[in-house]
Parts: structure tokens; sequence; C-alpha cells
């Protein structure tokens, strides 16, 4: 199963009492019937069943190491000897479901072959566009605040004219490939205005993989978390300020204006773009933070004091104990006078959650044509 990273799990920084996942997951460990369940496959080799509030996963494999990755804490479990697996969770107001979920065989990579579930009255999931109509471009960035080359990803679309174009900037930009063809056919199908789309790349994790997670190595929650390692998370906003930021405006003309600029982030990259976002309040206009990890409310209720916010889009899902750092920082911002929204979806800590919520979130911010 997909394991979530320690630091966040374990919520090191901050606390936000009793506030946690709206709604409930029960894992059903006695299947009922297992045999329809297996004929309704119907030469099928897997498929999933939602009845009522029951989701069932089926699915055939001979592997001796096979099991199901996904946010909800549904295990497979073998039928009998005939290669059949099964799995079974109930969750409340699951027409809403936004899910992903893979299955594994042996030493399988987990989050290479994501596939995306949807309630009937889920969201939309926003395909993309399998060949760019735009340009995508990798580069490996010098850092003066790092003194160090860190990679940066970059999305122009077909622009006419030269005039500068928003620009979103995400935190986690090893996330990056999972949004570009979705923003490219938006732009096309004109929903969405032309904009540059920038993954700024965290530091990783520098440990070894084989022994016990350590924070000493974990580069992404210091770069993130303020209250965790502030040296740096400070080389970090240097970084982006003044390293991407310049860069990007000269070299794929992003615009240089406040209200154009939107900085975004999800668990700890989302607790980075609340607390950056407020620290470099003068730089950004929006704030997109989904499923924000925890971090220090006094710090950051003193960081906002008296100071021209970004207005804020928050996201989070109503199965996954991230809605606590999420509701906290709705609650601290608007404390600070803000301008905040918060959406609920009814889906764990999930990357398939976050990409529905910025895809909607830009196509508000910057509308295309259509």
């Amino acid at each position: 199963m997909l394991t979530t990273p320690l630091v966040c799990a374990l919520g090191l920084i901050g606390s936000v009492g009793a506030l946690g996942p709206q709604e409930s997951i029960e894992v059903v460990h006695q299947i009922e019937d297992p045999d329809a369940l297996v004929a309704r496959l119907d030469g099928r080799g897997r498929a999933i069943f939602a009845d009522g509030d029951l989701l069932t996963f089926v699915a055939w494999s001979r592997a001796a190491e096979f099991e199901l990755n996904n946010r909800l804490g549904a295990d497979l479990k073998p039928h009998e000897n005939d290669g059949y697996h099964l799995a079974q969770v109930r969750i409340e107001r699951l027409d809403e479901l936004l899910m992903s979920y893979e299955y594994l065989v042996g030493d399988e990579t987990p989050g290479k072959g994501l596939q995306s579930w949807v309630g009937s009255l889920g969201p939309e999931l926003f395909p993309g566009n399998e060949v760019l109509l735009g340009k995508t471009t990798r580069y490996a960035l010098k850092s003066s605040a790092f003194g160090e080359r860190r990679a940066v990803q970059v999305y122009e679309p077909v622009r006419e004219g030269e005039e500068p174009l928003p620009v979103v900037y995400m935190t986690d930009g090893g996330a990056f490939d999972r949004y570009v063809g979705a923003v490219d056919r938006l732009i096309e199908q004109g929903r969405l205005a032309p904009l540059v789309l920038v993954g700024v790349h965290s530091g990783g994790y520098r440990g070894s993989r084989e022994l016990l997670h350590s924070t000493d190595f974990d580069y992404r929650a210091l770069e993130y978390l303020g209250g965790l390692g502030d040296e740096r998370y400070t080389q970090h906003k240097r970084f982006l300020a003044e390293d991407v930021l310049p860069w990007v405006e000269q070299r794929h003309g992003a615009s240089t204006e406040r209200s154009a600029r939107v900085l975004t982030g999800f668990s700890n990259g989302g607790a980075y773009a609340v607390t950056a976002g407020v620290e470099q309040s003068d730089l950004f206009g929006t704030v997109c933070a989904y499923s924000v990890a925890f971090f220090l409310e006094d710090a950051l209720a003193e960081a906002a004091a008296g100071k021209e916010l970004p207005r804020f889009r928050l996201a989070a899902g109503t199965l996954e104990h991230f809605m606590r750092g999420t509701r906290s920082a709705e609650k601290v911002l608007q404390a600070a006078g803000a301008e905040v929204e918060l959406r609920s979806y009814v889906a764990g800590h999930d990357p398939l959650l976050w990409k529905v919520a910025l895809l909607e979130d830009l196509i508000e911010l910057f509308p295309g044509e259509d």
C-alpha cells in the first residue's frame, strides 16, 4: 500500500487539536459472496464495482506478489487458489469519490502506473494531450542560494505576440508531468488562458532507501517545512525568489506582475506554499495549497500580521488526516484578513485530488476565451 512520508504522517510540527478527516473509511475484512463478485468480472481481468457505499476491487493475477496501491487502506485478499484477489471498503458519499490506484506485481515502483477512478457524481478528471501543442524543457538551474544545480521544468504554450503570460510555480516539480498534458489541452480548448507552468524540484531524499527514514536526509521536508529545517527552508525561499522567478521571466516570457503569479503545492509542498506565500506576500497574488501538512500556527499568524496577503485557494480530502492542516491554515489566514476559499473532495491523500483541484482553480483564475 502506498505510504506517506514520515514527516507528514507523524505531523512533527504544528498542532490543530481534534480536527481530522470529516468522513470515515471502513475496510471490509470478511467479504460476502466472493464467488458472485468474481462472476461479475465476466471475462475481464480486473474491475471496480460501486454498490451503494461499498467499493469492491476484483483482479486476477498468478503473480506471487500482487498488491493494490491506493490511498484508502484497501488490501487485496486472495480468493482460494484460482488467482483472483478482492478488496472492499465502505465510504460515505461513494458516488463523489475521487481516487487514484494501481496494481503492483513483485517489486514494481509505486506511483509509475497510477490509474484514476471517479464516482458518478465526482468532478471532471481533465484528460491531457499525449502530444503537446506547447513545449516543455527541463533545466539544471544553477542556484546561488543552494550552491548547486537544481532541476526545473518549464511548459510554455503556443503563444501569439510578446505579451508576458501568467505563470504558475509548482513545488514538487517531480509531479510536473502529471499536469502539463491537461494544461495543454485546456488551453487548446479555450477553457484556460495561455500560461507558463514551472515545476520546481525539491532536494528529494538523500539518505539510504534501505535504512529507516531519517528527517536529517529528507531535503524535501527540510526545504518545505520551516519549523523543521529553518536553514534549508530559507535557502529554498531565496532559490525561488532570486534564481527561479527572474530566470523564468527573462527566458520564458512569464509575467512579473504579482497578480499574474501563482504559487502552488501539495502536502509538505502545500505547507510551504502557505507559509512562503505569507512570508513573501509581495511576490504572489494567489496561493493554491492542497492537503496542507502541519505547520506552526503562531509563526504563520505573526508573519501575516499587517501584510497585504495573497488570496488563498485551499483543498483537501474528506478521507485524509491532512484536512487538519488545511482547515488550520484556513482559520489562521482568515483571522489575518486574507481572502480564503476551502473546498473539500471525497478523497484520501491523493495526487488525483491535487491535480483536479489545481486545474479547477486555474480555469477560474485565468479563464480562456470559451
